[in-house]
């Protein structure tokens, strides 16, 4: 005949249990991937607010500017640098001569490699919202990708009000895209 259990014997065993079910749903949830999301945008529709707001619901975080910080780190060179190649394209005659003239020069290959491999670095972490820089082509369909489209007219306004400019700039087409 077998001794019956002390209170204090069922609330040690009950405990266990519970510590171990906890256990098992911290792993798990640790082990499903967190989303990312990639915003594309016409100029002027306000894909960074976007991209705030989806953040902000979802609990992530969002990379923008910080992107040209990574880039620079991984490539050893400056901000400013890394900037002037950011969203824009250069004629592979112009980068070639632009390298001879200075040892702190930046490739648009090698530009687009270091993007490249920051934005694939994020998504394996997940839990982010990457903001422009082709990074929906650079991820695929690893990531929600989401463009924001705006009418002509609220595009024109957000970039008169942004820039400071009268509305003929803001509708002039951006030359360095």
């Amino acid at each position: 005949m077998t001794q019956p259990r002390t209170i204090e014997q069922i609330l040690e065993e009950q405990g266990r249990r519970w510590e171990f079910g906890r256990r098992q749903w911290r792993e798990r949830r640790e082990e499903r991937p967190r989303p990312v999301v990639t915003i594309s945008r016409q100029h002027g529709a306000r894909g960074s607010e976007v991209a705030l707001r989806v953040a902000s619901n979802l609990g992530l975080e969002v990379f923008d500017r910080e992107i040209i910080h990574r880039i620079a780190e991984s490539a050893q060179q400056s901000e400013g640098l890394v900037e002037g190649l950011d969203d824009k394209d250069r004629a592979p005659l112009t980068d070639w001569v632009l390298g001879l003239g200075s040892p702190a020069h930046l490739s648009t290959v090698a530009y687009r490699v270091h993007l490249e491999l920051v934005v694939r670095s994020i998504a394996r972490r997940g839990g982010a919202v990457v903001v422009g820089r082709g990074a929906h082509m650079i991820l695929g369909p690893a990531a929600l990708r989401v463009l924001v489209v705006a009418p002509l007219e609220v595009r024109v306004a957000t970039v008169m009000r942004r820039a400071k400019v009268a509305e003929p700039d803001a509708r002039r087409p951006r030359l360095d895209r």
